[in-house]
């Protein structure tokens, strides 16, 4: 079985601190409780991309996305995340 969640550009928390790979961002926003923690933001498809290389075909592939507001440190946090799932093919 194969699961991976990983947020998306959309999310609140893109480009809030210092870029240090592309898409790669060392937060400095304490609202999350992740301050000076590395996110990395995948578009779906860049993703998808990623999965095929480093993983394989996946049988019955499913992708869904997630959004939703959260309330945090005083404010409301807009999380957008995406979740694939399936079976890796066995070679």
């Amino acid at each position: 079985m194969f699961f991976l969640s990983a947020r998306l550009p959309e999310d609140w928390r893109w480009g809030r601190g210092k870029e240090e790979e592309p898409g790669g961002f060392r937060l400095e926003c304490r609202e999350t409780g992740e301050h000076g923690l590395l996110n990395v933001f995948y578009s779906a498809d860049e993703l998808s991309a990623l999965i095929r290389i480093h993983f394989g075909e996946l049988s019955c592939p499913q992708r869904l996305f997630v959004t939703y507001d959260n309330p945090q440190g005083g404010i409301v946090i807009r999380n957008a995340d995406v979740v694939f799932w399936g079976r890796l093919v066995e070679t």
